[in-house]
């Protein structure tokens, strides 16, 4: 069973502050290039001596100033890294940094160190871009990298993105000797964080305070998060999703507090909110959806709403092709008219024709935004949609009976959901009445138990009795011969 840690809120007063002032107060880690002898001195780690590298330090502070002075966020990060064997530097491979495009990714450093103090940095022609719509990332590899050498870099990366902070993953695939985040705020922010698989002791984070500098008015408050020595994730097998398992933070913008006027610009206050854009995001794509030409002879005089759905959900997965979008995207058209026409969409806009044909049909239903089993489970102490990969349609079918469905393929028969849509919960979208679910569905056996009995009364006069049993009707088939 999976336990949600409590949401712990950071509020802090205001005071204004100049944007030239933006810097990590009280905040001085390791000089990049500076390796310690307790550094060089590291071996294999008692607890994993099967280690090929391991992580010295993974140091993340984020600092984030007031949107009202322009100041923005920054991230600055220092990963410093020991090859302990020759297959240390193979699991090290390419490094990569994510970033959106908008964003400045600034003072990009990486370099090899030989034990004998020998540098190999990573030299301009030696970085990599990779671009996916608005998304980009650095990649990079460490060259002379053997047993031995220490890995290194660094990067500072400049945003405006206070509503979605990354998580911070403490856990990587290499043993982490210490994974640190300091998250510094200016004063107004309110930020609720929330934990995956962090022990009680390790959750709540060391609170210091200091004076911007230039600026003696203005206290700045800085949290930090620590955990030492922890194990990788490694890939077992029946051990399900690797992220479901990893240690992280989660941090969500919650509100701001203007400084001049005291105005509270709140970002998001639950799921209710959330699930109010989402209605209106998901009506604009299908509402202009012509299908009720194709509903006319789907359900020409039927009553039954069970029957209903049936033969609706029976055509949208057989007469629609299912096509995962290049780069991830839920929807690949404009509107469902284009899908109509096309003949294809994605599973997601499989089954939110699907919701929209049942409508039209009058049976109630709604889109419901799923975790699927081979993604990370979703928290719902963290109000975010980042949190969701995919939608499946729940049909309200009377008052005491519903029914979920996804659409994705035709050989997912009627009443069931394909293994990857196993799911405990979703979000189910409905605006303003918009709230988390349960999803529930019918483990149905679709095998038959066939046992004969042989009543020995002579080798010439047996009696032969052949059972077949069926799992769905529970009924009983005897045959004597």
């Amino acid at each position: 069973m999976r336990t949600f840690a409590v949401l712990l809120f950071i509020t802090l007063t205001v005071i204004i502050m100049s944007p030239s002032n933006l810097t990590f107060a009280g905040e001085k880690g390791p000089e990049f290039g500076k390796v310690t002898d307790a550094e060089w001195q590291l071996s294999f780690p008692p607890k994993y001596p099967e280690a090929n590298a391991i992580i010295v330090f993974d140091r993340c502070s984020l600092m984030v100033g007031p949107p009202s002075e322009g100041s923005g966020i920054e991230i600055r990060r220092h990963v410093r890294m020991k090859i302990l064997r020759p297959a240390g530097a193979e699991e090290i491979g390419e490094v990569e940094i994510p970033y959106r495009d908008g964003d400045r990714l600034k003072d990009v450093k990486a370099q090899t160190i030989r034990p004998d103090g020998t540098v190999t940095k990573v030299e301009g022609k030696d970085f990599f871009e990779k671009t996916v719509e608005d998304w980009k990332v650095r990649t990079f590899s460490f060259p002379a990298a053997d047993s031995g050498c220490i890995v290194e870099y660094t990067y500072r990366n400049f945003n405006n993105r206070y509503y979605y902070l990354k998580p911070w993953d403490f856990q990587t695939d290499i043993y982490t000797l210490e994974s640190r985040f300091a998250l510094t705020l200016y004063p107004g922010f309110t930020y609720s964080s929330s934990y995956s698989n962090v022990p009680v002791t390790k959750r709540d984070p060391v609170v210091t305070e200091s004076v911007a500098p230039g600026d003696i008015f203005t206290t700045l408050k800085c949290f930090v998060w620590r955990m030492e020595n922890l194990p990788p994730l490694v890939d077992e097998p029946y051990g399900g999703v690797e992220a479901d398992y990893q240690s992280s933070l989660n941090y969500q913008l919650v509100s701001y507090k203007y400084p001049k006027s005291g105005y509270i610009e709140k970002y998001i206050e639950g799921w209710e909110d959330l699930g109010e854009k989402q209605d209106k995001f998901l009506r604009d794509y299908y509402s202009n959806g012509k299908v009720k030409p194709l509903l006319e002879p789907l359900i020409a005089g039927i009553t039954d709403p069970l029957e209903k759905t049936r033969r609706i959900y029976q055509y949208v997965t057989a007469n629609y092709a299912a096509k995962a979008d290049p780069v991830g995207y839920w929807l690949s058209h404009d509107n469902l008219n284009q899908m109509l026409k096309e003949g294809y969409g994605t599973p997601e806009e499989k089954n939110l024709m699907l919701v929209h044909m049942l409508r039209e049909a009058g049976i109630q239903s709604w889109p419901v935004e799923i975790s699927t089993r081979d993604h990370k489970r979703f928290n719902p102490e963290v109000f975010q949609i980042q949190q969701f990969n995919h939608v499946i349609c729940y049909a309200q079918l009377d008052d005491s009976s519903g029914i979920y469905m996804d659409a994705t393929t035709k050989y997912c028969p009627f009443g069931m959901l394909p293994p990857n849509s196993l799911v405990e919960g979703g979000f189910l979208i409905d605006g303003k009445k918009s709230q988390l679910v349960r999803v529930f569905y019918t483990d149905r056996r679709t095998y038959r138990l066939d046992e004969t009995y042989a009543d020995r009364q002579s080798w010439r006069g047996a009696l032969f009795h052949h059972v077949q049993y069926d799992r769905l009707s529970g009924i009983q088939f005897w045959t004597v011969e």
